[in-house]
């Protein structure tokens, strides 16, 4: 999909809100989403995408990073994918699926006939020894699995296995028992930590580490070569969605400064996508070109501070810095206008998303009148939680420079501290599958995960999103999560490509796009 928007740098704001569906779209002069012409898929060619950092592991068992996970994405496949048209879930593995009386049972069907790239058939049972795989070990999303009946301590070394509550009874038929009620499962199997591997190229750990070398999967694409400055993919014959694309070229960029790196290589026309960094936001919306490349597209991500519970930060204390916490300020400056205000913890791009559930407004004179000059701690320190997660983004420390300008300016004692150690911590929390439950589930205490019951054994989504919502605000009321940005990436997009999609996990879908025209374009 392409976002072709071009008067100025006034339009930002509407551009963050501009969620397109499939298809090509452009912005008009409210920010909403319009219909253009596009030519139709044609195949063949060859796209050139950068990475951040060199992957150190590109298989659904280890795999964390957002470059790690682009990676996997388009080398494997799951029983379903984020749907970057819409938010939701698409089919992939699976055609069907359905939850049985309860919410506790799951009854995936599979699509017939499917292999991965060595030949090897996918069936329901690989999915029963995959997630097995995991759980022994210790896989990226071993935790989400725990929700499967004997997945109590699922990559721990206190789990005995096996996954009593998966299992196989047709070779296109997978049924999942859960502990408890969960709606909202079929989410979690988004998460690519899930997705298919040949479960008998990983029954030990030295098989799972050659696995990294020769991956072998049911994506679009297969691993065609690979060097420490590139991972070139070829398209895969034998994939469960075929690839418009003959394949992609995956750029390593310098680790001191990728999306610098990355975006002078699509000027140059060495690449045909690029992150636009934060503190070029407003250069490149005022750039007549790369205005008109721009692609603008919110993650299931947000941006928050911690605060831990003390004698000398209680819940007076904890409120006053949450009105004092200027918001605002890091949306424009420090985000370039991309990201905007959380009103809530739950992503305006999640399904479950409601508006302003958040209590808090940057108001520096309620914050006084809640904590009074005496009633505040000496210091607070305030410290950025280290990233490593999504592209593009404005990192923690710069956010949290900026919101402690605003804190000095509401007459709160509060400066920079060293991570991880102080009271007060700026973190960026990103949505494990695209749900509510896959942000609000990362902010319960590990003692208190029963608070998500509630909206977990819930079918209704209307009321199961009401249901989120009121978990949320007890939090929020709390104020030991205080909202700050709901975080999106910017991206240029050059005009040879065609329908290029992120998902709401901020991954790219590289099997959807297609290319006209010859070499990336430069500006």
């Amino acid at each position: 999909m392409r976002t072709r928007c071009s008067r100025g740098a006034r339009l930002l704001a509407a551009l963050a809100a501009c969620v397109l569906a499939a298809g090509a779209s452009s912005c008009g002069a409210d920010g909403k989403a319009v219909r253009v012409s596009e030519p139709a898929p044609v195949p063949g060619g060859v796209l050139r995408y950068p990475l951040s950092s060199d992957p150190q592991s590109i298989t659904p068992i280890h795999a964390s990073t957002s470059d790690e996970l682009t990676v996997v994405r388009a080398l494997y496949a799951g029983l379903v994918d984020a749907d970057a048209a819409n938010g939701g879930l698409a089919p992939v593995v699976a055609r069907t699926w359905h939850a049985g009386p309860g919410l506790r049972t799951f009854t995936f069907l599979l699509r017939p006939g499917l292999r991965f790239a060595d030949g090897t058939p996918l069936t329901a049972n690989t999915f029963v020894q995959d997630w097995n795989i995991v759980c022994r070990a210790g896989g990226t999303a071993a935790k989400l699995l725990t929700s499967v009946e004997g997945g109590d301590g699922c990559g721990t070394d206190t789990w005995l296995g096996p996954l009593t509550g998966v299992r196989a009874p047709e070779a296109d038929r997978l049924e999942v028992r859960l502990r408890f009620a969960f709606a909202g499962f079929p989410a979690v199997l988004a998460n690519p930590g899930t997705w298919a591997f040949p479960p008998q190229l990983a029954q030990t750990d030295a098989e799972i580490q050659a696995m990294d070398a020769g991956p072998v999967g049911a994506g679009p694409f297969r691993l065609a070569s690979r060097s420490a400055s590139a991972l070139t993919l070829e398209r895969n014959p034998a994939a469960v969605q075929p690839a418009h694309l003959d394949g992609v070229t995956l750029d390593v960029m310098p680790p001191s400064d990728a999306d610098r790196a990355a975006m002078a290589a699509y000027r140059g026309g060495r690449l045909d996508v690029a992150d636009v960094p934060p503190q070029q936001a407003q250069v490149t919306m005022a750039d007549p070109v790369l205005s008109r490349q721009l692609l603008v597209r919110p993650v299931a991500a947000v941006t928050v501070v911690l605060l831990q519970p003390s004698a000398r930060l209680g819940p007076a204390q904890r409120r006053a810095i949450a009105w004092a916490t200027d918001a605002p300020a890091v949306a424009s400056s420090v985000t370039g206008g991309v990201s905007t205000v959380a009103d809530g913890l739950v992503p305006a791009v999640t399904p479950e998303y409601l508006p302003g559930v958040s209590p808090y407004a940057h108001d520096p004179a309620v914050a006084r009148r809640l904590a009074p000059a005496g009633s505040f701690p000496r210091d607070v320190p305030l410290a950025a939680f280290p990233d490593r997660g999504l592209p593009g983004l404005a990192t923690p420390e710069r956010v949290a420079e900026t919101l402690v300008e605003g804190y000095r300016r509401a007459g709160l004692p509060v400066r920079r501290g060293r991570c991880c150690v102080a009271p007060a911590l700026v973190a960026r929390v990103v949505a494990a599958y695209p749900s509510a439950d896959g942000i609000l589930s990362q902010l319960v205490a590990e003692d208190d995960l029963g608070s998500l019951a509630p909206a977990r054994s819930t079918a209704d989504p209307a009321r199961r999103a009401q249901r989120y919502a009121a978990l949320a605000r007890r939090i929020l009321d709390e104020a030991t999560v205080i909202p700050v940005t709901f975080d999106a990436r910017a991206l240029v997009v050059s005009p040879r490509v065609h329908h290029f999609q992120i998902d709401s996990l901020g991954l790219p879908h590289f099997e959807s796009c297609w290319l006209t025209g010859g070499r990336p374009a430069s500006s």
